[in-house]
């Protein structure tokens, strides 16, 4: 009975956990629809393409923090859940031993930054100051990022998960506040009051999270005596491998930002800057189904369980493919309306700025909606196969899967300069070889190596992971492509407000179709098992509103073995798959990194 309990428990939380993941994602993309236009209004479309440049320049530290990141999450998560008092104070302090040399690390890199990137990349004279201002900025956001680094892990170590999506919302919230009292209190100059406000409230908060932290976990503190350069070489080997996801998004999204300001220009950042927004949503939604995913898999491969740790990679790679493919596809389809409804006028604003490179308000549109649209195909499948890494990760194949993700970033960078140089190409190849190279390495090696990694077999992995979910969102795409031309005009009468009907129209468009993807998911993409466990888990609810002849009598069986029980709701297929796959002994596993295993 209490086993029962406990397991609708876990449950439960994870359910929680999900739903505040969403509605973090939520929350920022209103944050986004408000904080994009009025940033273009009052900055002008130049200027908001310099504050994108250096806000993304900056991510460039992103695979050194997620190397901190994911090795302090694992090895904090380890020492608390063991109730270790002095391994948590160990891992802690020379953890942010490391976070400190990163911080170091990050403040010489932007340091040089700050002195060259004005000079050698494509600015007008009188944005040289603000670039040199907000690079300032952001070299200290970045420097107090690692030094807090150790703090922030504390809440995923602890699994509170759900505090530290509101932390993340809140950090959001905070850049729409700054602009608030930038352009609407402070009346000087709205760049540096904008730049300025952010860095100053972005860190308040992230001390205030740390001194909250640090009060809940008493253990974790800075234990000077427990330096050890032992222990500091093996945390940074193991994060080392980490870095491989970051470094993949790195090379094939950030690097464009710096590519079009140097051949193109700041205006091209500041249309890419709204791309980008929008590929990047597509991303979360999707990313957001693997949250968590290393642990299960770490549990289960460290256990022994190879066929329940493949039902698990084939379940995370449909359930991702599924929801990322819905995003992507709203966004390709409805990406030309949502900037006409959402941007339009805040173009015309700086039509005469999209004039000195050519463009029109309406070219500009088309410009992005082809390069979305060109994205898209390459980011649903990166994101399918970086949910299976992190699989992949729980597994200690880490050494496997990065040199790909690190190859492909290379090969990506490489093929946009032959483009950009050798062939003078327009600012459309970066485009097209970002998505070549997604397809290659993801759409065409990674199936190869999960074979090679875990030995499903080609046809099972597109058969479980690619027909289901690809058949829920064909109508879709056929319905969308139709409303997105035959609806309009969606662009609002000039001095409408930023929530206009035009607007509210393309959410409605884009709710309609998620409802319909939401039935024929649950057809398609769902197996008759996972069907009886969603309506069994909906039961309550079905009885209450008189549906009740919809939900199971009783609780579908879990099956019979550990197999079914350790993997879960997941698909008929794939248990046909594990069941078949060689490598079901344990002792012919791959071993779990150190702290995973019991």
């Amino acid at each position: 009975m209490s086993d029962i309990h406990r397991n609708r428990r876990t449950s439960t939380k994870m359910m929680l956990i999900a739903g505040s993941g969403w509605l973090r994602i939520v929350l920022t993309l209103l944050v986004t629809l408000y904080l994009t236009p009025l940033l273009i209004s009052e900055l002008g479309l130049a200027l908001y393409g310099v504050f994108m440049f250096v806000a993304i320049t900056m991510l460039m530290n992103a695979p050194m923090r997620a190397a901190v990141g994911k090795t302090l999450t694992r090895e904090l998560t380890a020492a608390i859940s063991a109730s270790d008092a002095r391994r948590t104070r160990e891992v802690f302090t020379n953890g942010w031993c490391i976070a400190a040399i990163a911080a170091a690390i990050a403040g010489i890199v932007g340091t040089v930054l700050v002195v060259v990137v004005p000079a050698a990349f494509n600015f007008s004279p009188q944005h040289t100051s603000y670039v040199r201002l907000a690079l300032i900025c952001e070299v200290v956001l970045a420097v107090e990022m690692f030094l807090l680094a150790p703090f922030k892990n504390l809440y995923l170590a602890t699994h509170r998960h759900m505090q530290e999506n509101a932390n993340r919302t809140i950090e959001r919230c905070l850049d729409l506040i700054s602009a608030l009292i930038a352009f609407y209190i402070l009346r000087f100059d709205p760049f540096v009051a904008f730049i300025v406000s952010r860095v100053v409230m972005r860190s308040l908060f992230n001390i205030r999270k740390a001194f909250v932290i640090s009060r809940a976990v008493p253990d974790a503190r800075f234990t000077p005596s427990m330096i050890d350069r032992r222990v500091m070489k093996k945390l940074a080997a193991t994060g080392g491998w980490a870095m491989g996801n970051s470094v993949s998004r790195l090379g094939y999204y950030l690097s464009d930002q710096v590519l079009l300001n140097l051949f193109f220009g700041p205006l091209y950042n500041g249309i890419y800057a709204i791309i980008n927004q929008l590929r990047a949503y597509t991303r979360m939604f999707g990313g957001n189904v693997s949250f968590g995913v290393e642990s299960v898999s770490t549990d289960l491969h460290s256990r022994g369980q190879a066929a329940s740790t493949r039902m698990l990679l084939l379940a995370t790679m449909k359930f991702t493919l599924a929801v990322t493919l819905l995003f992507g596809a709203l966004i390709g389809v409805f990406a030309g309306p949502l900037m006409e409804a959402w941007l339009g006028n805040r173009l015309v604003e700086s039509e005469h700025e999209l004039a000195q490179v050519g463009l029109t308000v309406e070219s500009a549109i088309v410009f992005a909606w082809v390069f979305i649209g060109i994205l898209i195909p390459g980011v649903v499948l990166a994101e399918m196969n970086v949910a299976a890494t992190n699989v992949l990760y729980g597994m200690g194949h880490e050494k496997s899967f990065a040199p790909a993700l690190f190859a492909g970033a290379i090969l990506k960078i490489a093929l946009a300069l032959v483009l950009l140089i050798g062939l003078g190409a327009g600012p459309m190849a970066l485009a097209w070889s970002t998505a070549v190279v997604q397809i290659l390495v993801f759409g065409v090696y990674f199936p190869y190596l999960i074979r090679r990694l875990t030995g499903i077999s080609l046809l099972d992995q597109y058969k479980v992971t690619y027909l289901r979910p690809l058949a829920a969102v064909a109508p879709v795409v056929g319905i969308g492509l139709w409303m997105s031309l035959n609806l309009g005009p969606w662009r609002p009468p000039a001095g409408a407000p930023t929530l206009s009907f035009e607007l509210l129209k393309v959410g409605a468009c884009m709710g309609v179709l998620g409802v319909l993807w939401a039935g024929l998911a649950f057809l398609f993409v769902f197996n008759a098992h996972e069907r009886a466990r969603v309506l069994g888990l909906a039961a309550p609810v079905l009885r209450r509103i008189g549906l009740g002849r919809f939900a199971p009598k009783a609780a579908p069986k879990r099956g019979g073995g550990k197999r079914r029980a350790g993997a879960g709701a997941l698909s008929d297929e794939a248990a046909a798959t594990a069941s078949s796959a060689p490598g079901d002994d344990p002792s012919r596993a791959p071993q779990a990194p150190p702290s995973a295993q019991p």
